[in-house]
């Protein structure tokens, strides 16, 4: 499933945390409000890394925000189901990932709506 937020345009004298926060909570891996936000370290950091690291790793080095290894890797599992990271790195542009993800996912759910849509007409009277 896709969850899209709509927020303010990003600039680019935005701070590098206040972008990938915005950028997460464009793609719903991250609430509005949400002051929990490893995610964004995590991703932060695999954007700076210029080696692969292993969940154990990150945790390690954002053990000041509060990173267990286990909240890592599920939050690792959410940026691979939607092609930001393989392997626990960054494999391409950002831009090309998201595009492939977001065209995927909303073919999909247009299909889905549709269908439910036709069903949902099937169930209305005749105005006939």
């Amino acid at each position: 499933m896709v969850v899209l937020r709509k927020f303010e345009h990003p600039t680019k004298d935005m701070s590098d945390y206040n972008l990938v926060r915005k950028f997460c909570i464009g793609l719903g891996l991250l609430q509005p409000g949400d002051s929990r936000d490893i995610i964004v370290h995590i991703l932060l950091l695999l954007l700076r890394s210029k080696q692969k690291l292993t969940p154990e790793q990150i945790a390690e080095r954002l053990k000041g925000h509060g990173a267990s290894a286990s909240n890592v890797r599920r939050h690792l599992r959410r940026l691979i189901e939607i092609g930001l990271i393989k392997r626990y790195y960054i494999h391409e542009p950002l831009y090309l990932s998201v595009s492939e993800y977001l065209t995927k996912e909303l073919v999909a759910c247009k299909i889905r709506l549709e269908r439910c849509a036709e069903i949902i007409d099937s169930l209305l009277p005749d105005n006939g």
